[in-house]
């Protein structure tokens, strides 16, 4: 108890000075780099190549040149950036067409949320492209600056072998290497003009692209503003309805005639990317197939496998999830048709998945959600129509509500049918927030709230896929994990043999966590709440300063520095598990050698963790007089009001490096004999022969006489007196006392036992048994049993005690 209060207080004591510290005070600035910028840049004057040099130097710099105009005439940057740029500019166009025709048929903010992703995708392909293209300007700037300082020096060999009337051959070399300079620093600022004039283009089409984003923004803001403003007409209002259905089949031709003609040129480019992928699915299907004959030659041999085979019995439907997960990656800007037919087959090999994983009685989730999505995917094709896309939205979530509401008042979720009762939970408790939510969209799209409406049933449609995806993702992970586990190399591991249940359920909570985080990032998104909360969030942990950026607030250290101490223990515990498992097993280490190991490195890294605290909220002590004054006074009453704990601690490092007293030996203080369980950073524990512990400061066992009845081997000699009646023969009393303790399975043979005649008097005789045993923990009774034994012995032979 003490240690952990001192480990966790001290820290946090100290995190809390720095934090009082950064808050407190303004970093001085460092007059050194403050003296050298201001100073003047001066450049040195070039200096003339001496003659006798000429040649040698005109021959490198020749080469230099050569060099130099070989890397410019293999420049494919520009080349590149034509390339490159016409396929973002019709990215850009069409991304601007999409935009004005969802703008005319009132863009939702699902709808908006996409064309944001759409444009910030062409923004971070063009930002690529920035960086080539200023890249290569700095690298052409400091390479004319190279060719200037060229010139220059021999500017100034020139007019020096003109001064020393050097000979027309040594004129006639400085001139022509004068010249290839020249040559050379005109193709460099003609190539750095071309790739400037492709710079201005890339900013032309990045003020497009900031535009076009702005624009999207501005609208999510008003759309934000006006969920709660009728939209629509409501649905009683049938004329209003018939005026914005007139030619219905005419808009959709059009509209699926578009996206058709979108899609054949999207895959007509991506005809490489396809095949990648296609490879991704063929190699993962073959290391599926042979990780389930692995699993199930071993299934049987190792129950905990059994999952692992289960999850992985359909390898085509795991590799094809896993495959299509980097869709994403793979295919940028996809058209919404292939976004569908993606979704669409990576929703189809989850539910055959989901079906072996989960029970019976959810299988009608997972049919709803199916024929959901395909429902959603025939809405997003008719984006064009508006009313007749609100009409099937309506249908959709007045079904979603119908089998929610069987689904809870059916009992399918209770207990007797659906085992894994946390899951059951979370299924309840979502479907019965659906309800309320669903019955909201419902409300909202009959009286024309539509984007009130297609927010709420979007969200949460779109939420409950990710959901049910991250979930067979997870289950997925969990059996590849364990297969991973069962199988070489990380078999070969004394940690995963002994643990395997343990690190698997670990990294499942790991995976859960992530997932769940991710669940909840997404879903934040998709009510477009991730925004407004981070707006209101973001100011509290972050502070914007106009001289030093962003930094964190005072209540964003604090998290920090919580949080790097949580990693610090956590990243302790794994290295301390790993050396005591895995390193130590391996090792010919002494008696308590592992446990002061153990904590040095635990010491070590808490330091360490400690330091990286600091300096992940930005704390440099040395910039902060405060805190040296603070942090010195903290020392002066260490020093005075806690320099006992700092005794203990001291004493208790000696013990571990100099090891007198280790984990596991017997000991004495004073009269208290026990067992060391546990040497702390302010005490030893110590657990005594009647069971209760004593907690002795370490000070004590390094200033006070202790004996370690263990200290170099494990064996104690038992001493027992034994006083006999005067006529009874000493040579046979010794022997029957030797016999005893032979007979005793906890005494050692070597040493022997020996009997000592200690004494003579007028009535007894005076004897002392010398038994050794390595049973130092029963070692009392072992003593006891002796006792026994040589009282009924002595009494067989009618020897009398006295």
């Amino acid at each position: 108890m003490h240690k952990n209060l001192v480990v966790w207080i001290v820290p946090l004591f100290l995190g809390i000075l720095a934090l009082a510290g950064v808050e407190g005070q303004t970093p001085a600035p460092a007059a050194a780099s403050s003296s050298s910028t201001n100073a003047p840049s001066a450049t040195a004057p070039a200096q003339p190549i001496p003659l006798g040099n000429v040649v040698t130097e005109a021959v490198t710099i020749s080469g230099k040149l050569q060099d130099i105009q070989a890397g410019l005439a293999s420049d494919q940057t520009v080349a590149t950036v034509n390339q490159s740029l016409p396929a973002i500019v019709q990215e850009i166009n069409q991304r601007e067409s999409d935009d004005l025709k969802v703008q005319s048929a009132g863009p939702t903010l699902s709808t908006l949320r996409s064309s944001q992703a759409a444009w910030q995708t062409i923004s971070n392909g063009l930002d690529t492209v920035k960086q080539t293209l200023t890249g290569r300007v700095s690298q052409l700037d400091k390479l004319v600056g190279q060719l200037g300082d060229m010139n220059r020096t021999w500017q100034v060999t020139l007019a020096s072998a003109n001064t020393s009337s050097a000979p027309p051959d040594v004129l006639n070399r400085i001139q022509t290497v004068i010249a290839n300079i020249g040559q050379q620093t005109q193709a460099t600022r003609e190539l750095r003009a071309k790739i400037l004039s492709s710079q201005s283009d890339v900013g032309s089409q990045e003020d497009r692209i900031k535009a076009g984003l702005a624009k999207i923004s501005d609208q999510k803001e008003v759309a934000i503003k006006s969920l709660f403003v009728r939209d629509s007409a409501p649905l009683w209002d049938f004329d209003s309805l018939e005026a914005g259905a007139a030619n219905p089949a005419g808009s959709t031709r059009v509209s699926f005639g578009e996206q058709i003609q979108a899609l054949r040129l999207y895959l007509a480019d991506k005809m490489p990317t396809l095949f990648i992928h296609l490879l991704i699915f063929i190699v993962l299907a073959i290391v599926l197939v042979w990780v389930r004959r692995e699993l199930q030659i071993r299934a049987g041999e190792d129950p905990a496998i059994k999952h692992a085979a289960n999850v992985l019995e359909l390898p085509l439907a795991t590799a094809m999830v896993l495959a299509l997960l980097a869709s994403g990656w793979l295919y940028p800007l996809a058209p919404r048709l292939l976004l569908a037919g993606l979704e669409a087959a990576a929703l189809i090999p989850v539910v055959v998945i989901l079906r072996r994983l989960i029970e019976p009685a959810l299988f009608p989730i997972l049919y709803a959600m199916v024929l959901s999505f395909f429902v959603d995917q025939v809405r997003s094709i008719m984006t064009g129509l508006p009313v007749l896309s609100r009409l099937l939205f309506l249908i959709e979530l007045t079904a979603a509500i119908v089998f929610l509401l069987w689904l809870v008042w059916s009992r399918r979720l209770s207990p007797e049918k659906v085992r894994d009762i946390q899951l059951e939970r979370v299924v309840g408790v979502y479907a019965r927030l659906a309800l309320a939510l669903f019955g909201v969209a419902i409300i909202a799209n009959f009286l024309g709230y539509t984007h009130l409406s297609y927010l709420m049933g979007n969200a949460e449609l779109e939420s409950s896929y990710l959901a049910v995806i991250l979930y067979a993702a997870v289950r997925i992970a969990d059996g590849l994990i364990m297969t991973a586990l069962k199988i070489r190399p990380l078999s070969l591991l004394g940690m995963v043999q002994r643990h395997d249940a343990m690190l698997g359920n670990r990294a499942s909570l790991v995976l859960r966590g992530v997932a769940a985080l991710f669940w909840l990032w997404e879903t934040l998104e998709l009510f477009s709440l991730r925004t407004p909360l981070g707006s209101a969030v973001m100011p509290i942990l972050i502070h914007t300063d106009a001289q030093s950026g962003l930094h964190p607030a005072l209540l964003g250290r604090i998290l920090l520095f919580a949080f790097a101490i949580w990693a610090t223990f956590s990243i302790s515990r794994f290295i301390r598990f790993v050396l005591e498992e895995e390193v130590y097993p391996n090792w010919q280490l002494g008696p308590g050698v592992p446990y002061a190991m153990s904590t040095i490195a635990h010491y070590v890294v808490l330091i360490l963790g400690f330091l990286m605290a600091l300096n992940v909220i930005g704390v440099n002590p040395s910039n902060y007089p405060a805190y040296t004054v603070l942090a010195g006074a903290l020392g002066v009453g260490l020093g005075f009001g806690l320099q006992n704990i700092m005794n203990n601690f001291v004493s208790g490092i000696i013990l571990l490096f100099e090891r007198p007293i280790k984990v596991g030996d017997v000991i004495q203080v004073d009269t208290s004999i026990g067992t060391v369980e546990k040497i702390g950073i302010r005490a030893s524990i110590i657990r005594i022969t009647n069971g209760s512990e004593v907690i002795m400061p370490n000070g004590n066992l390094i200033s006070n006489p202790v004996t370690n009845w263990t200290f170099s081997d494990r064996r104690r000699v038992i001493d027992i007196p034994i006083a006999v009646a005067a006529k009874s023969d000493p040579q046979r009393v010794m022997a029957i006392l030797v016999e005893t303790a032979k007979a005793n399975p906890s005494v050692l043979t070597n040493p022997p036992p020996q009997v000592l005649f200690t004494s003579l008097t007028g009535a007894t005789l005076n004897f002392e048994l010398k038994a050794w045993t390595a049973k130092q923990d029963l070692w009392t009774q072992t003593k006891s049993e002796l006792f026994l034994a040589i009282s009924a012995a002595l009494a067989r032979e009618n020897i009398v005690m006295s």
